[in-house]
């Protein structure tokens, strides 16, 4: 439910390079409308019911999906990796 804020913890032992920065993405739909986004390093919390951080979400659910990203110099460019994201329901 929305009336806590979520956290995510996740193991990419061996799945990124030594100098990756590995972070959480985590996005919330009402339809259409993005009614919440932040990113965060993992074990950080997402306050979802932070009505500041969500402004357009007044009422009723929405489709969430968090994605473990990964962050890597290749050459003199930032390169960015998904290694893994689930999609869930948060509810009122």
């Amino acid at each position: 439910t929305r009336t806590q804020p979520v956290q995510f913890t996740s193991d990419v032992f061996g799945d990124t390079p030594a100098t990756a920065r590995t972070y959480i993405s985590m996005t919330c739909f009402q339809g259409e409308h993005l009614v919440f986004g932040q990113v965060g390093k993992q074990g950080a919390l997402f306050r979802i019911n932070d009505p500041q951080q969500t402004s357009t979400w007044s009422t009723g659910s929405a489709v969430c999906s968090a994605a473990l990203m990964y962050q890597v110099m290749q050459g003199s460019v930032d390169a960015v990796f998904m290694v893994d994201s689930v999609s869930f329901e948060v509810t009122e």
